[in-house]
């Protein structure tokens, strides 16, 4: 071998180990950026998981929270339903009196009414056909005239007029006036 070939061989050795050097080190720059990439395709993987796992939480609180107000305001609409239901009933059920209770209930509301003047009750042309005699004399002694007219216009129970002072003890118009009350009642023993 010449020198000339020794040089050639020598050359390309040194250019075969320098190409191999630049290789290793494309390759390892390579994996590096490979490891890189998936490194942030993980972290960015994760950081849109992230968020969407919160929007996840918030749309499903708002359906929770949206569900829970839809029931909540179903029981109250029942509840109201319930209530009116049975306010409904108990004017039917005073309505519905046994003569002497219905007249014992009636007399109490008139005799708590009466003011000690001269008065004219007042009662449905029903009521008025069946009012027991004792029930008009008790009045009578209290300054209170059954009206021999009857007012269709109350449901059940009476109106007690004083000159230009009227006192509705129609039992709608009792129960309405006191309906605040009687909800609370109802509301404590049904719910």
């Amino acid at each position: 071998m010449t020198a000339v070939e020794k040089i050639v061989e020598r050359i390309e050795l040194d250019a075969q180990a320098e190409a191999k050097a630049i290789i290793a080190e494309a390759e390892e720059k390579a994996l590096k950026i490979k490891f890189d990439s998936k490194n942030d395709a993980t972290v960015a993987a994760e950081g849109f998981k992230a968020k969407a796992d919160k929007k996840a939480e918030r749309i499903v609180a708002a359906a929770e929270s949206a569900a829970n107000l839809t029931v909540r305001n179903e029981l109250l609409y029942k509840r109201r339903e319930e209530i009116e239901k049975t306010l409904i009933e108990l004017e039917q059920y005073l309505k519905s009196l046994p003569e002497k209770k219905y007249f014992d209930k009636l007399m109490l509301l008139a005799v708590n009414s009466a003011n000690g003047k001269e008065g004219i009750l007042y009662m449905n042309s029903f009521d008025l056909q069946r009012a027991p005699e004792t029930f008009k004399e008790i009045l009578s002694s209290k300054g209170i005239t059954v009206s021999k007219e009857p007012d269709d216009s109350i449901s059940g129970g009476f109106i007690l007029k004083y000159e230009d002072i009227e006192i509705n003890e129609d039992f709608s118009a009792l129960i309405a006036d006191k309906k605040e009350q009687l909800e609370d009642i109802i509301n404590s023993c049904l719910f």
